[in-house]
């Protein structure tokens, strides 16, 4: 039985919803891309190809798309970005958005088990511009910088970068939570030399 609920039509609304779906470990990759390439050339609604093919119940598929509705909602009064809103409301947990998002823009994620941030590089990058576009300078390779950054996709904050430093920037998807801590490592690092100094004195 068909729920009477309609799914959304828009193709926006859609890839969200995907993307929704993604993130709560309802569907993988792969069975969206499925889908997708068959809704080239059937047309059909993304909801409806997703249930017929096997791969959503309709109940698991209406939740998802409550859940769209509340957060597009929610973000016409914030400036929040839909992913960060689904896990604030509880959607999604922050890791599995990461990992959804960094799919989908093909670049990797900040692992601090296998980057280790260097201190050397953190004034590279003046104070106002990381926290403007919340970002975090890692590590220096030749003329290439990697960044941590929050939207990697910000393509104003790239050109300053690249204007600002000279270098080539080479951006890693991270978390609010991840750069704070990584700006709070660098205060440390700071902090020690002066603290010697006033042991010396």
């Amino acid at each position: 039985m068909r729920i009477a609920c309609g799914y959304p039509s828009d193709e926006n609304d859609e890839d969200k919803l995907g993307r929704i779906l993604l993130e709560q470990g309802i569907i993988t990759r792969e069975q969206l891309k499925q889908a997708l390439a068959l809704k080239q050339t059937t047309k059909e609604n993304l909801g409806r190809l997703l249930i017929d093919l096997g791969f959503v119940s309709e109940q698991d598929l209406l939740a998802a798309y409550v859940q769209l509705r509340q957060a597009l909602a929610l973000q016409q009064t914030t400036a929040e970005k839909l992913r960060q809103l689904l896990v604030d409301l509880g959607f999604a947990s922050e890791q599995d958005a990461l990992a959804t998002y960094a799919q989908q823009l093909d670049v990797p994620i900040y692992d601090p088990a296998k980057i280790v941030p260097d201190p050397a590089v953190r004034k590279v990058i003046p104070d106002i511009f990381a926290q403007r576009y919340q970002l975090v300078p890692l590590r220096r390779n030749g003329n290439k910088l990697l960044v941590a950054m929050v939207d990697p996709t910000n393509i104003f904050a790239l050109d300053d970068l690249r204007l600002t430093t000279g270098f080539e920037i080479e951006p890693i998807l991270a978390s609010v939570d991840d750069i704070n801590e990584i700006r709070k490592e660098y205060a440390i690092q700071d902090i020690r030399p002066q603290l010697g100094e006033d042991e010396e004195a």
